[in-house]
């Protein structure tokens, strides 16, 4: 279970709970045409000061996810799948279905959430066993939060085929000479399997190079310091490029 979101729009400080951030999720497309949901994540305000943006009026952080996530991820978040304040004791033989089935009536499902049902949503329910009562948990003690995750980490592995995709999405607006402007930077990557990820990339490779930079005497920064400085960031970003992580930019005139 998560806690209060938190980010700034128009100068004032916005707060949604996290009953309710599904529901406000968004459609987000990039230029590239790829269409995603989207929904504010944790705490948007600790980074008006980590980037200096002491004048900004608006800050907004978020996480993409693929078409439709949002309206299934709130099924379970409305039952109290997500709940993590109070702990269960099931039995050894419990199914999947079982554990489900402790948080809705079957009959009543469709026409609880009958406003978002569709052949897509129940397919992603079957996906991770609403209705099966052949599969056993293998965590049968714990808060519904703890067991749904570990059903999740089995269900959502990634396969020998399978491949991840990272997205990342910046836009900024400004004024300049009474005019309001946005730009658009975004970046999207493939895993190759599931050892070469996307997200093993991504995330592993800007350390190494952070790294290698700190063995070649090429970074006067010591301690721990966040990478801010053009000094740091740049030649990791080129880098990055060299191995397919390339940010892709264009500027609009808005209305």
């Amino acid at each position: 279970q998560g806690g209060t979101i938190k980010y700034l729009e128009n100068n004032k400080n916005r707060y949604i709970p996290y009953y309710a951030l599904f529901q406000n999720a968004e459609n987000v497309s990039i230029s590239n045409g790829l269409t995603f949901d989207g929904y504010a994540n944790r705490d948007s305000l600790k980074y008006k000061d980590v980037y200096q943006w002491n004048e900004i009026e608006t800050l907004y952080r978020g996480t993409l996810r693929r078409p439709h996530f949002c309206s299934a991820w709130n099924v379970l978040v409305m039952l109290g799948l997500t709940d993590d304040s109070f702990e269960l004791n099931l039995p050894e033989n419990c199914t999947f279905y079982d554990f489900y089935s402790l948080f809705y009536d079957n009959k009543t499902l469709k026409n609880q959430f009958a406003a978002i049902w569709n052949d897509d949503l129940e397919k992603k329910l079957d996906f991770i066993g609403f209705h099966d009562k052949k599969s056993i948990l293998k965590k049968t003690q714990g808060s519904p939060a703890s067991i749904l995750q570990s059903i999740l980490e089995e269900k959502w592995a990634l396969g020998a085929e399978d491949s991840d995709f990272v997205v990342m999405v910046h836009y900024f607006e400004f004024l300049q000479n009474n005019k309001k402007y946005r730009i658009e930077s975004y970046m999207t990557l493939e895993g190759e399997d599931a050892i070469y990820t996307a997200m093993s990339k991504t995330v592993g490779m800007p350390i190494f190079f952070a790294a290698e930079m700190i063995l070649q005497d090429k970074m006067a920064e010591t301690g721990i310091v966040l990478p801010l400085k053009k000094e740091i960031y740049e030649p990791i970003l080129k880098k990055l490029e060299g191995i397919g992580v390339v940010f892709h930019e264009k500027t609009i005139e808005i209305n």
